[in-house]
């Protein structure tokens, strides 16, 4: 099998330094028309934490722009 494609600016590889610090939750909710919802919820990890770092970020667009904009969007909730 040959390997699989690299996106070194993907979701995924954007959010992997987050997931080093803590645990997040992701959500994505389909609105009206072609708008799509993506919360992204860090969770606290260790009793008393700051708590600023749990503030949920919420993004609303089309996935063209979703696809273009989330991996730029400030995920360094560390």
């Amino acid at each position: 099998m040959p390997p699989a494609p690299t996106a070194p600016n993907g979701l995924f590889s954007q959010l992997a330094p987050l997931l080093a610090h803590r645990a997040v939750l992701i959500t994505i909710t389909k609105l009206e028309g072609d708008q799509l919802q993506v919360n992204v919820c860090p969770r606290q990890l260790k009793t008393g934490e700051n708590q600023a770092l749990t503030t949920p970020l919420c993004v609303t667009g089309t996935s063209a722009e979703l696809d273009a904009e989330f991996a730029s969007t400030d995920l360094s909730l560390r």
